[in-house]
């Protein structure tokens, strides 16, 4: 059967209709086609070699939707993890929420922090979990230097990418969303580079109290500062949201947008003062810090995923009544030394070790069961396990038999930390 061809084919109807010129050029709702395929007057064109230009994506429709793993550089940033079970805690400095999310407090304020089960509902995110802050008396900011926050932050190789202090520093994008009983401006902040000096402060307005809003901020790449940044895994980047400051004090600005040198740790100049008001309550969830000038939708996380990554800077090993630590040796009358294998490898080997109640929530077992006679004290440790002293006074066992470290309650635990 011979070909069939046509020297121009054309069907039109409206802005629509399919064009063919002698060519072979198709043009679809196109004037004239200038390539093998024309959609739109240049809006889709495939020309000669297969390449496709299109002029242009619908960003909410091909990134945002498609789902893209890491690229939340934040950890338990939905707050699914709280490995220390903490319902609420004091706003002390130090003091954790939920994992890695920090206390900042340089003042005389009071207030309370917790994981709170009230989140926003105006989109489609659907979050479990946010934290809630809250007043608890009418302090005020009384000195330069005053200042309440929280964050997080990251590890100087979870940074070394960027480019930051050269020409091809990369931005990055921050989004979450809050809501608070006071309205105003509110501020945050990115502190980082070598000396922990260069900071990027920025603002946000709650208009409407006691609603959820959803905020993105750009953070244009910092090509100043020195940030010699590598596989290190100490301290390389801050974000903090402020919740007090006395305004004009030591540590604020009122350089917004833009990177500046110097430690700026208390946010802008016009921050509302949450702690000035007893009862006054402020909420964040849904935390996003990503590569890029566009915030893409929120990736939500396994929360195995989330407590593995936790484990790299606490981990809590507990379980129910008799159960074990680890294994190890007497050594003397008294006590035994006992290897903890941890779950992951920690940051940096912890230097302290936490407990719970007494001696005897403890016991060393080898035929019987030992109970101790003071909570178990850290030996030495490593990245991935630690050496941990149980005692047992009048133990009755031989020095050097192979024993257990155990619990002898449900609420004994072993905790190291590894935290930034």
């Amino acid at each position: 059967m011979s070909d069939i061809r046509f020297e121009g084919w054309l069907h039109r109807s409206g802005t629509g209709g399919v064009y063919q010129d002698s060519a072979g050029n198709v043009g679809i709702a196109s004037t004239q086609p200038q390539t093998r395929l024309d959609i739109g007057n240049g809006g889709f064109q495939v020309g000669p070699a297969g390449i496709c230009t299109v002029t242009t994506v619908k960003s909410t429709n091909v990134v945002n939707a498609t789902p893209l793993s890491h690229r939340n550089l934040l950890i338990n940033s939905e707050f699914v993890v709280n490995q220390r079970a903490n319902s609420s805690v004091a706003i002390g400095d130090g003091n954790y929420p939920c994992d890695r999310w920090k206390i900042a407090n340089n003042g005389t304020l009071t207030g309370t922090m917790e994981v709170s089960t009230q989140v926003p509902t105006i989109d489609s995110n659907n979050f479990t979990k946010s934290i809630k802050v809250t007043s608890t008396s009418t302090t005020a900011a009384s000195s330069a230097g005053d200042y309440a926050a929280i964050g997080q932050r990251l590890e100087r190789n979870a940074a070394a990418n960027f480019g930051w202090g050269t020409s091809n520093a990369q931005s990055l994008t921050l989004s979450f969303y809050v809501r608070s009983s006071k309205t105003g401006i509110f501020s945050a902040y990115l502190i980082g580079g070598d000396g922990f000096n260069r900071t990027f402060t920025f603002e946000y307005t709650i208009a409407s109290a006691n609603t959820w809003q959803k905020v993105e901020q750009t953070i244009t790449g910092d090509t100043g500062g020195s940030w010699t940044y590598s596989t290190d895994n100490s301290i390389g980047l801050g974000l903090n949201f402020v919740l007090e400051n006395l305004g004009s004090g030591a540590g604020t600005t009122s350089s917004l947008n833009s990177w500046q040198a110097g430690n700026n740790y208390a946010g802008s100049t016009n921050q509302v003062n949450l702690f000035d008001t007893n009862g006054a309550t402020w909420y964040v969830a849904g935390v996003q810090l990503e590569r890029g000038s566009v915030a893409t939708q929120f990736e939500h996380r396994k929360e195995s995923d989330e407590l593995a990554q936790c484990h790299r800077y606490y981990q809590k090993i507990h379980g129910s009544s008799l159960s074990y630590f680890g294994v190890g040796n007497v050594d003397g009358a008294t006590m035994a030394q006992i290897l903890v294998n941890f779950i992951t490898e920690m940051r940096v080997a912890p230097t302290s070790l936490e407990t719970n109640g007494t001696g005897s929530h403890y016991s060393v077992r080898m035929n019987s069961n030992a109970t101790g006679s003071q909570v178990p004290a850290l030996s030495n440790a490593h990245t991935k396990n630690a050496m941990v002293i149980f005692y047992a006074a009048s133990h009755g066992f031989t020095n050097g038999q192979a024993v257990f470290g155990r619990s002898a309650n449900s609420t004994a635990f072993l905790a190291f930390s590894a935290e930034l």
